[in-house]
């Protein structure tokens, strides 16, 4: 058992290869969701589905993992490293050069699931709205980057795909227009 699997719980699992699996075969760490929907693992299929309306951003981007709020870990070839995409200010932050060390280093140590995964507040969300199914998401209406407040009280459950294809192009154009 890897220390991603020992970090979290699967709550949720899927039939099919985890994107992670795909990019290093060593890293354990099965596609589904975690800890009632803190962290979703992506299949591979789906890793690359969710960021199809980013790549004008992205390019080679494969979502290896996303966390409640709809922001994506995800992997990029031509960079080879990860990087985390805050989706509602379409920004990315590099974290590790290696898929290992990002399961089995960075987010298991302590104070990620505070600081990064900001499981105080999907606790509270979680405490409303209940776990979260594979490929969903809690999504604030409206969302911050069209002017919402991003309070607590304004999210709710939606389709993680749909939302992604969603931000991606309103990011475009909320960028061009700048």
């Amino acid at each position: 058992m890897s220390k991603f699997e020992r970090t979290y719980n699967q709550t949720d699992s899927v039939s099919v290869a985890s994107a992670v699996s795909k990019l290093s075969p060593a890293v354990s760490a099965p596609a589904g969701v975690y800890n009632s929907g803190l962290i979703t693992v992506l299949d591979d299929e789906l890793g690359r589905k969710v960021l199809n309306d980013w790549q004008w951003l992205l390019v080679d981007a494969v979502g290896l993992a996303s966390t409640w709020q709809g922001n994506i870990f995800f992997w990029s070839p031509k960079h080879s490293a990860s990087f985390y995409l805050d989706t509602q200010r379409g920004k990315t932050t590099f974290v590790e050069e290696s898929v290992d060390v990002l399961f089995n280093v960075f987010l298991t140590r302590e104070g990620i699931g505070k600081d990064v995964l900001l499981e105080d507040s999907f606790g509270v969300i979680h405490a409303r709205e209940g776990d979260l199914n594979y490929c969903e998401c809690y999504i604030a209406k409206p969302w911050q980057m069209l002017g919402g407040s991003g309070e607590l009280d304004t999210f709710g459950k939606g389709d993680m795909e749909v939302y992604m294809s969603l931000t991606g192009q309103t990011i475009r154009k909320i960028m061009s227009k700048s």
